[in-house]
């Protein structure tokens, strides 16, 4: 949805569709994502071209497999992403998966990166993908 921002109506009735698997935002400003949270069967989110504020909604989401983030410079809070159990895979920018990384208690699935990197980024992010498919 190509808006600046999500109604608070329009949120509330995101997070009443408990049997939302995937969840596609482009576009929007956001305080937070906390209209989620009743989207108990959320497998997937995708953020284009987002911000949001506070992020950590996202880490109470116990289905959520997969988390996208593409030209999403600015996003609060995303430490708090990695107190989810469920999560499996994300792909973001490179800044992003530098915050996450070691935050987890276990590997994550970060073989897909939006925007560019450095040749040392890019040797940092190849190492820990090499290092989790062992």
């Amino acid at each position: 949805m190509g808006i600046s921002s999500i109604k608070p109506d329009f949120a509330v009735a995101i997070g009443q569709l408990v049997h939302l698997r995937k969840l596609e935002q482009d576009g929007v400003t956001l305080s937070n994502l906390e209209f989620v949270r009743g989207c108990g069967k959320l497998q997937e989110l995708v953020l284009n071209n987002a911000a949001v504020r506070d992020m950590s909604a996202v880490g109470e989401l116990e289905s959520l497999h997969t988390l996208k983030m593409s030209g999403c410079p600015d996003v609060g809070k995303l430490e708090e992403v990695a107190r989810s159990n469920s999560l499996k895979k994300i792909m973001a920018s490179f800044q992003q998966f530098a915050l996450l990384k070691d935050r987890f208690d276990r590997k994550i699935d970060f073989s897909s990166m939006s925007g560019n990197m450095t040749d040392e980024e890019n040797k940092i992010w190849y190492e820990y993908v090499d290092r989790a498919v062992k």
